[in-house]
This record gives C-alpha cells, sequence and structure tokens, in this order.
C-alpha cells in the first residue's frame, strides 16, 4: 500500500503516546507494558522508603503510580478483562503494604484508606473524559452521539453532576455503601 509515493508497512502492533495499540477489527490496547511500569514503580517506591509510614507509601503510589494505570483510560472502551486486570494489579499492591495473601479480598483496606477499587477509578475517569467531550458536542458530534448513552448511565448510577470534585465524592459514596 502506498501513501503518496511511499510504501506503507504492515504492523501487528503500534505505539502512539505511550500506548500499544494491537492490530484487529476493534480497538484493542496491549496492557502488559502499563502493568509492568506499575509494578517496577510501586516496588521502586518500597524498596527507597521502606521505613517510611503506609500513608505516606500511599501517598506516592496515589501520585506516582497510578497514573501509569489511568493514564488515557478514560478515553478508551476498555474490555471487563483489561479492566479486572488493573483492578488485580491495584489490589496486588495493598496486599504487598498491607502483608494480605492473594485470595484476601482488600475492598475494605482500600475503604478504609479512602480510596476505592480499580473498576470504579476508571468508571470515574471515563465519566469525567465522556462528560468534557459531551461540552464539546459541537466540535466533536461523531463523538457525541456514540458516547452520550454512556455519560448518562455515569449519572444514574453514581448521580448527576458535571463537577469533578463532585463525581469524585459520588464515586466514594457509592463504594461506601457496597459494606452496607
Amino acid at each position: 500500500m502506498l501513501l503518496g509515493n511511499k510504501d506503507l508497512q504492515w504492523v501487528t502492533s503500534f505505539k502512539y503516546l505511550g500506548i500499544n495499540f494491537l492490530s484487529g477489527l476493534a480497538l484493542k490496547i496491549n496492557t502488559c507494558h502499563i502493568k509492568r511500569t506499575f509494578y517496577k514503580a510501586c516496588n521502586g517506591i518500597l524498596s527507597h522508603c521502606s521505613t517510611a509510614d503506609v500513608f505516606v507509601k500511599l501517598s506516592l503510589v496515589k501520585a506516582y503510580c497510578l497514573p501509569v494505570l489511568t493514564y488515557c483510560i478514560g478515553a478508551l472502551n476498555l474490555p471487563v478483562v483489561q479492566i479486572r486486570n488493573f483492578n488485580v494489579c491495584w489490589n496486588d499492591w495493598f496486599r504487598k503494604l498491607f502483608g494480605y495473601k492473594r485470595f484476601k479480598s482488600v475492598k475494605e483496606v482500600l475503604y478504609f484508606c479512602g480510596k476505592i477499587s480499580f473498576d470504579l477509578i476508571y468508571e470515574l475517569q471515563r465519566w469525567k473524559f465522556l462528560s468534557a467531550a459531551h461540552k464539546l458536542r459541537d466540535r466533536f458530534s461523531c463523538l457525541y452521539y456514540l458516547q452520550s448513552h454512556t455519560v448518562s448511565e455515569l449519572k444514574l448510577i453514581f448521580g448527576d453532576t458535571d463537577f469533578i470534585g463532585r463525581m469524585k465524592q459520588l464515586v466514594h459514596v457509592y463504594f461506601g455503601h457496597l459494606f452496607e
């Protein structure tokens, strides 16, 4: 295939803005690199801050490691399997920090540390992205028509707001209700 007078190379994957996309009929991403980078960053924090307080380590992970997992995920419609894989990464960090075994649930630990599970982090990121895209519907009308129902679904689950701070609060409240 040619573009102008240049020959185009066929590839099975390509990297764009740090995300590895896979070829196929649907948009797919390779999450192995993201998970590896997350674990590497978490292990770096544990090795360099072994004597630090648990909440200092939590703050460092939230500031430096969580963005590795959440980079641009709001713009992607990830399959449930990939969301679960990221959830395992997020939960593994808490298991390692608090000495839990792999088969033990860390939902209560997340809740009492003021954190939420990764599937809700993903939903929050999608809600923020789609709400911003919804405001630009005149410029991106095709995106608006494809994703407007998703914003409505998220608002039905968590509550109706367009303010990011309130979105975070509503998702945390939703997570807290899971323990009642």
